[in-house]
């Protein structure tokens, strides 16, 4: 079945002990798009990876702020935003992008190994900070119907 040109959008607690809430929303979607198990696991991975890091990050552990969070499917790509009013903190700068295809993660810095995740899963990241709020923006291309991935 091909799902395209949707929308979904919820908010959870900057919380970690609720990012799961994230994989159980979307996992149904992605699993829709024609991803493989491993594609489907890792974009997941990834979309629960960029909320741990706002809540570490931006909101610095503090219980008592809310994760806006948006998946948008197009014909050719899926389309994931979250938004938080926490500290400006890009956590995917300085990543060093040859990193994108190693299997050794052992060398990669503790404190950029969920960006450089991100980075390797998703086909495009976008950090930006407008009007008071952070925008993280991952997008990933949807898979070839005959590619599965």
């Amino acid at each position: 079945m091909t799902v395209t040109n949707h929308s979904l959008s919820f908010s959870i607690p900057a919380r970690l002990e609720d990012v799961h809430l994230i994989g159980r929303s979307i996992n149904p979607i992605i699993d829709r798009l024609g991803f493989d198990r491993v594609g489907s696991y890792h974009v997941e991975l990834s979309l629960v990876e960029a909320a741990n890091n706002i809540i570490t990050h931006a909101y610095q552990g503090q219980n008592d702020q809310w994760i806006e969070f948006s998946l948008k499917v197009t014909g050719a790509e899926l389309i994931c935003t979250f938004i938080d009013q926490g500290a400006s903190y890009n956590y995917f700068e300085d990543i060093d992008m040859s990193v994108r295809k190693t299997t050794d993660i052992s060398n990669l810095a503790h404190d950029r190994l969920g960006g450089t995740i991100i980075c390797t899963v998703m086909d495009q990241v976008f950090f930006e900070t407008r009007e008071g709020a952070n925008h993280t923006t991952l997008i990933k291309q949807l898979p070839d119907k005959n590619d599965g991935d």
